[in-house]
């Protein structure tokens, strides 16, 4: 698992919109290396936008990043890579603490229980104004994963869980580039090739967990 341009555009649109912070704190599904080599002017526009230095290593690890940019960082996975906490995400991980960020770059389409992974982001996440960052799999990935998402599942699951949609976009896997493109319910991305969603969801309420229902049939079933 890994992160790349996806994911510093975003970090890049949430500084400069007051949503993230050096010194806030951030939960990571997964322990993520750092994909930059062909794009290091992004991880320099990332440090800019937390008025941090270049580093004098390139981080090989968000991990390794977050630091850097001034974030408390933790991250949850089996095989503890990274001083991850060892923790199987096919079950409801419980925090005494709630965090400013919790992220899932590519890692809740290899998780059997999908409920399960779902309800551990929205648990961790603070329920005054907590987000929840999500760049997953839409189309392609052949032999990759369990999964592939459609869009309507985030807006869905926000819907559900009052959650504010900060945004879901389209993009294409492309580790030089990140185009992020406005996705509305109806719309196709018809694009070719790996398509991921990115999907920005803000926790507004301390109500627990509910599992939505799709929204093609809300009020149609007795």
């Amino acid at each position: 698992m890994g992160i790349g341009p996806i994911a510093l555009t975003t970090y890049v649109r949430l500084a400069s919109k007051g949503l993230l912070r050096r010194g806030q704190s951030v939960l990571e599904l997964g322990a993520q290396v750092l994909f930059v080599e062909k794009c290091p002017h992004l991880v320099n526009h990332t440090c800019e936008a937390f008025h941090v230095p270049w580093p004098a290593l390139m981080p090989k690890s968000s991990r390794d990043l977050m630091h850097w940019l001034g974030f408390e960082y933790w991250s949850i996975d089996l095989d503890g890579t990274y001083g991850a906490l060892r923790d199987d995400l096919n079950e409801v991980v419980e925090f005494d603490r709630t965090f400013d960020l919790v992220t899932n770059h590519g890692t809740s389409e290899h998780v059997f229980n999908q409920a399960a992974v779902f309800e551990t982001m929205h648990r961790a996440a603070d329920p005054d104004g907590g987000l929840m960052l999500h760049c997953v799999p839409h189309r392609g990935y052949p032999t990759h994963s369990f999964y592939l998402y459609q869009p309507e599942f985030f807006d869905d699951l926000a819907n559900a869980n009052g959650y504010d949609k900060v945004g879901i976009w389209t993009t294409t896997d492309d580790h030089v580039k990140a185009a992020l493109v406005d996705w509305k319910r109806g719309i196709r991305d018809e694009r070719s090739g790996n398509i991921l969603i990115v999907a920005l969801l803000r926790r507004t309420t301390t109500k627990e967990f509910v599992a939505p229902m799709q929204g093609l049939y809300r009020g149609l079933r007795k």
